[in-house]
């Protein structure tokens, strides 16, 4: 998965567009380490970003971004242990209980684990505790509460889910893959991929990416071929 609430370069989830955790008055350094473990984990050189992770915690282990950073890792798809990037994400919390990404990424280890009813809850949850997200992002929340509820086969409220939401008008994408998820789950291939294709016709990849990512958790789409990193996760 590449797709986490991560800061401050856009790497995962919301990363195009990531709410930030309230900035605290830390030396240069931490900054930097944790610029070089973001990248390193955009380069799949997850040892690497464990390393630098590891090295700032050292420094000031007060900053929630170093949990929020680990969890995303490993919640990628190559490393993927949900209970340990539960754990990190819920530290992030503690440290930062006002501040969306370690919110949105909780919820989102019910997203990966399939616990449908427990991720509609928790995205849920999210439009209600910061409802002046950017449409961006809160697109994306919707369209994972929409999913969770089609998963569920609560069609009746997905379908609202997606009139009160969304439109073909929107900037975002989620209007056509909320339509696409809802065929697919009805077995109607051909409109579902038809809904998938002029997502991807009038969408930027960088803007549909998420969409696809969340899809893929779901099973509506085959995974793209995972590339390996260049040992084990930590």
């Amino acid at each position: 998965m590449n797709f986490r609430f991560l800061l401050p370069i856009v790497i995962t989830a919301l990363a195009w567009s990531a709410v930030p955790i309230k900035a605290q008055s830390t030396p240069d350094q931490i900054n930097s380490l944790l610029t070089e473990a973001q990248s390193l984990q955009g380069r799949k050189r997850f040892l690497d970003a464990f390393a630098k992770l590891d090295e700032a915690e050292k420094i000031d282990p007060k900053r929630g971004e170093i949990y929020n950073i680990r969890g995303a890792i490993y919640l990628a798809a190559q490393v993927r242990d949900v209970d340990k990037a539960r754990a990190e994400f819920t530290k992030a919390r503690a440290l930062h209980p006002d501040a969306m990404p370690p919110q949105f990424n909780l919820a989102e280890t019910d997203f990966v684990s399939a616990k449908w009813a427990d991720a509609e809850k928790s995205f849920g949850a999210l439009l209600t505790a910061f409802p002046k997200l950017p449409s961006n992002v809160r697109h994306l929340v919707v369209f994972k509460v929409l999913v969770s509820q089609v998963k569920q086969d609560k069609l009746i409220e997905a379908e609202k889910t997606l009139a009160d939401n969304f439109t073909f008008m929107d900037d975002t994408p989620a209007y056509y893959f909320a339509k696409a998820v809802i065929a697919l789950q009805r077995k109607d291939e051909r409109t579902g991929n038809d809904w998938l294709t002029k997502a991807q016709i009038i969408f930027k990849q960088g803007e549909t990416s998420s969409y696809l990512d969340s899809m893929m958790e779901s099973h509506y789409i085959d995974s793209l071929s995972v590339t390996k990193p260049e040992e084990s996760a930590k």
